[in-house]
């Protein structure tokens, strides 16, 4: 297709030594994306309902 499917190329492991502070930034980042992303979803959720009067208004 668009290459969107085609696998990943190999990285090489990380060293012993970097493996847990590489793992531990990335749990902090995937947490700080999650929260946020959700703070988002949930702040939108609750204006979209009152804007719907108006998007349908301007649509009909």
């Amino acid at each position: 297709m668009f290459g969107l499917f085609n696998p990943v190329a190999h990285k090489q492991r990380l060293p012993d030594g970097s493996i847990d502070p590489v793992y531990k930034r990335l749990r902090w980042q995937l947490f700080v994306g999650i929260f946020f992303g959700y703070a988002g979803y949930y702040l939108v959720r609750k204006n979209f309902s009152l804007a719907m009067p108006y998007l349908i208004a301007v649509f009909d």
